[in-house]
């Protein structure tokens, strides 16, 4: 279970904090002096310290340096005063501390929202607990910080950078980045545009305590998704990086629909090859290609022979599975950079770039030897195949050669590869 020291020497207080605390869930340890919260600290698993800056033993003051000067040092710390002067802020902030929540009237209020960010169990935020975060600050406190907010909320995935060198050396995607703005030898802003040309679809959030508009704009027009003011407000800090997280997840979400779209818009349903449109599309395509770098394209189209007699002799559900079976093995006998499609109800297109014609033609009787092994009830399976070579022709005028060939394969008697005109046979 989430354990918390309290140090306080208000018994008032005392009594807020553990209500608040023990009502969701957590167990409440308190101290009213230096050396007793030492003593729970060395004694107890405790997960997060909240200390007033007035206790007994050397104030709050003197428990953060002994914890930073401790085995402990890395539980997160959080400060409650009724000093809410900037100047102690800072150096409170300076030491280490994850928050400041002021003795006032909205202390409660502002207890209960801190409260909300450790016990919100959203979707967004239990994917935040698997993304992969990169931290670069050249100073050892501001990391320090950071990475007991992310790991008081639960975000282990992280790693910290001091020098932007590292960080840019690294071939590693991550999907979250926070980049500080000064620092040594770069700017921040030089990071923030290198990352995004390198990862379009990352998160970048800049981090730096200088609150002046014309420089947030300039970094939010470089590429940052988000600017963030040092020193944090935990509260603010999760709430920033859990929208920024829904963003990106929910951007991730349409890119993927966006895919299966264009998947189903050019995916032959039945053996999951490109159709009929698609194929043309990029039929067209390679032959812009190949002009352009005077270079080969082949073309082979094959057909199942007595596809007819196959439904009518043994249904159209065993048809479907002779087609399907019949993609199978073209798209095993060729390569990851040809082109497969169904052509039409029983044939198959198959674009080979930077395919010489030998090579393709081989490919081509490889294919249709493979297919004689399929049987029906006895029935051999065959196939007769056009291939031809690109010579300048239109993608129409290239396939129209191609079905002619394919036609006076089937008209020599069938389950062959032609590759010369025969223009006593063809059409």
């Amino acid at each position: 279970m989430f354990a918390i020291l309290h140090v306080d020497n208000s018994s008032f207080f005392k009594h807020i904090v553990k209500d608040i605390f023990s009502r969701n869930g957590f167990t409440c340890y308190s101290a009213d002096d230096v050396s007793t919260a030492m003593e729970i600290i060395r004694d107890r698993k405790i997960d997060l310290i909240i200390t007033a800056l007035e206790i007994r033993g050397g104030g709050g003051e003197k428990l953060i340096r002994d914890i930073n000067n401790s085995p402990y040092k890395n539980i997160p710390i959080v400060m409650i005063t009724g000093n809410d002067s900037m100047e102690v802020r800072k150096k409170m902030f300076s030491l280490g501390v994850i928050d400041y929540i002021p003795k006032d009237p909205t202390f409660r209020d502002q207890l209960l929202s801190f409260v909300d960010t450790l016990t919100e169990k959203s979707g967004i935020r239990e994917q935040l607990k698997n993304m992969e975060v990169a931290v670069l600050d050249d100073s050892r406190m501001e990391l320090s910080i950071v990475e007991n907010l992310l790991r008081l909320n639960g975000i282990t995935k992280v790693d910290f950078f001091s020098k932007a060198e590292k960080l840019l050396d690294s071939e590693k995607q991550y999907h979250i980045y926070f980049i500080d703005l000064i620092l040594p030898g770069i700017s921040g802003e030089q990071v923030i545009i290198e990352i995004r040309k390198r990862f379009p679809d990352s998160v970048i959030i800049a981090i730096s305590g200088i609150d002046n508009y014309k420089v947030i704009s300039s970094i939010l027009l470089s590429g940052a998704d988000d600017y963030m003011l040092k020193p944090f407000n935990q509260s603010i800090f999760m709430a920033r990086l859990i929208a920024n997280a829904r963003t990106y997840v929910l951007l991730q979400e349409i890119e993927r629909k966006n895919s299966r779209l264009e998947t189903v818009v050019s995916t032959d349903q039945l053996t999951g090859v490109y159709n009929h449109q698609y194929l043309f599309e990029q039929l067209e395509e390679e032959i812009r290609k190949t002009k352009s770098v005077k270079g080969s394209l082949s073309l082979l189209l094959f057909g199942i022979d007595h596809f007819m007699f196959i439904n009518d002799a043994f249904g159209h559900q065993t048809g479907d599975k002779v087609i399907i079976t019949i993609a199978d093995i073209i798209r095993s006998g060729i390569s990851k950079n040809a082109i497969l499609g169904r052509y039409s109800g029983a044939s198959f297109l198959v674009i080979l770039p930077d395919v010489s014609f030998d090579n393709a033609f081989s490919i081509a009787e490889s294919i249709r030897k493979a297919a004689n092994r399929i049987k029906i009830k006895d029935n051999t399976i065959t196939l007769s195949a056009g291939a031809v070579q690109f010579e300048g022709e239109t993608a129409n005028e290239l396939i129209k050669k191609a079905d002619s060939l394919l036609f006076n394969a089937r008209k020599k008697g069938k389950n062959r590869t032609e590759k010369v005109f025969d223009w006593h046979v063809s059409r």
